[in-house]
């Protein structure tokens, strides 16, 4: 592994995956393989114990909703974003999502720090992570019932914000019975 450079694992896992690949390329010096849901766990775990990626810096999904650029049916990606810490090498893996339904096995197993990046792309997303140890929201209320960052989701919300009370500051800054050195008497000016 040691020897191994950016070039040479990156053929080294074309040649292990072959035509598991959907679609491959290289952005800002850092390759992609986009793969389907069914092979995430083997092709982590081979990044992880044959090649080296040795660091899971992020999990994240994007929506291909009304792309057109996109040339695949599939609706979600599922971006795994590894490093080796060991080469200083970068390397992602996206895995494709239909919109009905969709699921993937959960990386926890692979690295315990999986289980907060999988609850943020549940709960921005809706994708279900497979035996997850415990895929509950972790920025939106436990009650919503929606996913924000769907793009099908409306950009005015769905009403939640009709359930909050409204909070209104009980005196004005510029008011000059405004609490001494909170706003009258603070260094930063307002801008009017």
């Amino acid at each position: 592994m040691s020897g191994l450079g950016t070039k040479e694992s990156w053929g080294a896992l074309r040649d292990w995956l072959g035509d598991r690949i959907v679609r491959e390329s290289v952005t800002a010096g850092q390759p992609l393989v986009e793969i389907g849901p069914d092979d995430i766990l083997d092709v982590l775990e081979y990044l992880k114990e044959e090649l080296g990626f040795d660091y899971l810096t992020d999990i994240t999904c994007v929506d291909h909703l009304k792309n057109d650029a996109y040339e695949h049916d599939e609706r979600f990606g599922v971006v795994y974003i590894l490093f080796s810490t060991e080469r200083k090498e970068w390397i992602r893996l996206k895995a494709l999502l239909g919109e009905e339904a969709p699921e993937i096995a959960s990386a926890t197993a692979l690295w315990p720090s999986a289980d907060w990046l999988e609850r943020e792309v549940y709960d921005m997303f809706g994708i279900t992570f497979t035996d997850h140890p415990d895929l509950t929201r972790i920025l939106m209320p436990f009650d919503f019932d929606s996913h924000p960052l769907r793009k099908d989701y409306p950009l005015q919300g769905l009403g939640e914000r009709d359930r909050f009370e409204k909070v209104t500051p009980a005196f004005r800054p510029e008011e000059p019975d405004a609490p001494e050195g909170i706003y009258r008497d603070s260094p930063r000016k307002r801008r009017g």
